[in-house]
């Protein structure tokens, strides 16, 4: 398309390696519109290449200080620098923008000076901490309910959608989006069934892939995953992601004496995580509600490995039981309950290969990335006829 429109884009964080979503709506937006990405850091470019501009303005010791000063005395929960301000409405006035699409709900509020001055529409996607436990924030509160007077939402979950809308979200702008899978870069995978690899006596590979902090339940996975192997013993938990919370995780498998059936890939790229979901039987996503709160949105992880047609354990967490049906495309326990989700897994022992089946028809069905993604522009679009300006 000749002439696309242009939006500003602004993600803080450009982009961390859990953050593909974010470059996947991005690769979307582009079909229809000249996404100008404004961010404060950079990494990772390697792992998301993105042709379009990238507009880096980090923050300096005395940027952040005068920020900190600033927010203690204004009440704000978060904001721009002067100079991030500054250099953001040239951009967006010399390219001539029409929206601003900001990710996250802290970057919304940093956004709404920026779009109010130059009378720009504002969208703001909340992901799963920015509508959790950062709700705990007396100073988040207070600000989001600013923000939703002027700008609108996107929830990726119906249960997020809900809880923003209590919070003071207008229902007339709240709009839910579920991120979509590039089809195309996953396979089906024609599996051997569960239960004739148990017959055989093969081994079954378990496969997790997230990062090593609480909300994703690796403790509870090693746990359950114990209580398999006493039934099954040739099994093999393979883990990929790094975090805070790797090395407890390790010294559990230890002390379970399961050490030599737990493997730790650490960071994967896309192109070596694809292998291993291919190669896996089943699919482990143990989501909790963590200490502080924080839970997840919709895992990405989730979608791409049903897109192979793996048969998944989950949650009923979030917004997880909006794309996996218990018994019928996947299986659903509860948070922290380890008896029930070693039980789940005992039983996929005599899958028939039906709920990978039926996981590859819902991904074709619910999450193509380019449906989706046309979904995304639509929004953007329905947005900007909406504003008055």
């Amino acid at each position: 398309m000749a002439n696309k429109p242009a939006i500003g884009v602004y993600v803080p964080h450009f982009l961390s390696i859990s953050m593909t979503f974010i470059h996947r709506q991005l690769l979307g937006q582009s079909d229809r519109f000249e996404p100008l990405v404004f961010t404060a850091r950079t990494e990772n470019r390697d792992v998301f290449p993105f042709s379009h501009p990238v507009y880096c303005r980090p923050r300096t010791w005395p940027e952040r200080a005068f920020c900190r000063a600033t927010k203690r005395v204004t009440g704000q929960h978060s904001m721009l620098t002067p100079s991030q301000t500054f250099l953001w409405k040239r951009l967006l006035r010399r390219h001539q923008a029409g929206l601003i699409h900001a990710h996250f709900g802290p970057a919304g509020l940093e956004m709404l000076p920026v779009a109010r001055a130059l009378g720009l529409p504002l969208l703001v996607s909340f992901h799963g901490v920015d509508a959790t436990m950062a709700l705990a924030s007396a100073s988040y509160l207070r600000s989001l309910r600013d923000l939703f007077a002027y700008a609108h939402v996107i929830a990726i979950s119906q249960v997020m959608a809900e809880r923003l809308i209590s919070w003071g979200a207008d229902p007339a702008r709240v709009e839910i989006y579920h991120c979509g899978v590039p089809l195309d870069d996953f396979r089906y995978v024609e599996r051997v069934p569960v239960r004739d690899k148990v017959a055989k006596g093969d081994q079954l590979e378990l496969l997790q892939v997230s990062n090593f902090v609480e909300k994703k339940g690796h403790c509870q996975t090693v746990a359950a995953f114990a209580e398999l192997l006493r039934d099954y013993p040739r099994c093999r938990l393979t883990f990929i992601g790094d975090g805070p919370l790797r090395g407890a995780v390790e010294s559990q498998a230890g002390e379970l004496g399961i050490g030599e059936r737990v493997r730790f890939l650490g960071k994967q790229p896309k192109e070596q995580v694809i292998p291993r979901l291919e190669e896996a039987d089943i699919f482990l996503h143990h989501s909790v509600t963590a200490a502080d709160g924080d839970q997840e949105g919709v895992p990405t992880s989730i979608m791409d490995a049903m897109a192979t047609g793996l048969p998944v354990v989950a949650t009923y967490h979030s917004g997880i039981p909006e794309i996996i049906t218990d018994r019928h495309d996947g299986l659903l326990v509860p948070e922290r309950d380890v008896a029930v989700y070693a039980q789940a897994l005992r039983s996929l022992l005599g899958d028939d290969g039906t709920l990978g089946q039926r996981a590859f028809a819902r991904a074709r069905e619910e999450f193509d990335l380019v449906r989706q993604s046309a979904r995304l522009c639509d929004i953007c679009q329905k947005v900007m006829h909406a504003h008055p300006n």
